[in-house]
């Protein structure tokens, strides 16, 4: 969430608590404003804003103004992907990490939570999409584009060439 973002959200609060009684206390005030901004701070971001995040990471790495047409699907994939990461992280943390569950003898018992499985799977594409991009520390810093036609130097092939030629 950008700085300006917040910044409205905390004038619309500001003026939905006009029209209502607000806490007289100093520390119930902060402890309320401080429960309301960590709602505001801990909800995921949208795709949109992942994207935008995305393309601005891989444009500082590259020192390019706008990212490659490869790159554009990687970035759309990936912001999906870490857009339904936040999801799968809120439900876990409103449902609970252990569920309860009963087995055939109306016996209660805890389970892990299901969810776990699969955000562990997401979380381990969404870095595989991240190296693909090149916006990990395995990737190297200058992703070169594969060469084309025999018209750039290879030493192998001048080398075979003084071979044949002797």
């Amino acid at each position: 969430m950008k700085k300006e973002d917040f910044e409205i959200q905390a004038k619309d609060a500001a003026k939905a608590m006009n029209k209502k009684k607000a806490p007289s206390r100093p520390e119930t005030q902060f402890i309320k404003g401080a429960l309301w901004a960590w709602d505001i701070l801990s909800q995921g971001h949208t795709i949109e804003e992942y994207e935008d995040i995305l393309r601005r990471d891989v444009c500082d790495r590259f020192q390019i103004v706008h990212p490659e047409q490869w790159q554009e699907l990687l970035i759309s994939e990936t912001a999906t992907m870490m857009a339904d990461r936040d999801g799968m992280q809120a439900d876990i943390m409103t449902e609970g990490r252990l569920l309860e569950k009963w087995d055939k003898n109306r016996m209660p018992y805890k389970e892990s939570n299901p969810l776990y499985v699969h955000l562990k799977e997401l979380q381990r594409s969404i870095g595989m999409q991240r190296e693909h991009l090149g916006l990990s520390a395995k990737s190297t810093k200058k992703m070169e584009s594969p060469k084309r036609g025999a018209d750039e130097k290879d030493k192998l092939l001048d080398t075979l060439s003084e071979i044949t030629n002797v």
